[in-house]
């Protein structure tokens, strides 16, 4: 054993230490990543809507679940990339994107239009982003 200053039985008892340690730091690696934060992204007057989708949300960050809350007396329609309508939300109801369950994470737009049968006529609709 030239060389070498410690026994078989420190060392082992040195890896099993080093093996415990790196389990709990990967758990609370784990807690720390499972942590949302909520950060309320825009407050849209319903009556700037019309029957063509348009940019509701711009943002790039990774989110997890995006909240839409319709504050309006219509129906409003919602799309991922602005061509169909992907999601309906009725007046003062709302709606949560699980996002994380669907993709991992979402980092694109999301486009809205009005109802054309139950038109807004006043109200808002808040969105909500959880990272």
């Amino acid at each position: 054993m030239s060389g070498c200053c410690c026994s078989t039985a420190t060392l082992a008892g040195l890896q099993a230490l080093i093996s415990g340690l790196a389990e709990e730091i990967e758990d609370l690696a784990f807690q720390q990543s499972i942590k949302i934060t909520p950060l309320p992204l825009t407050e849209l007057d319903v009556t700037t809507l019309t029957s063509s989708f348009s940019e509701a949300l711009s943002d790039s960050n990774p989110k997890k679940y995006i909240l839409i809350e319709n504050k309006s007396d219509g129906d409003i329609y919602g799309s991922y990339e602005g061509l169909e309508d992907n999601f309906k939300i009725s007046s003062g109801s709302s709606l949560r994107l699980d996002l994380a369950a669907m993709l991992g994470y979402w980092d694109e737009d999301i486009f809205l239009r009005q109802d054309t049968v139950s038109v807004p006529t006043f109200g808002t609709i808040l969105i909500t982003a959880f990272y």
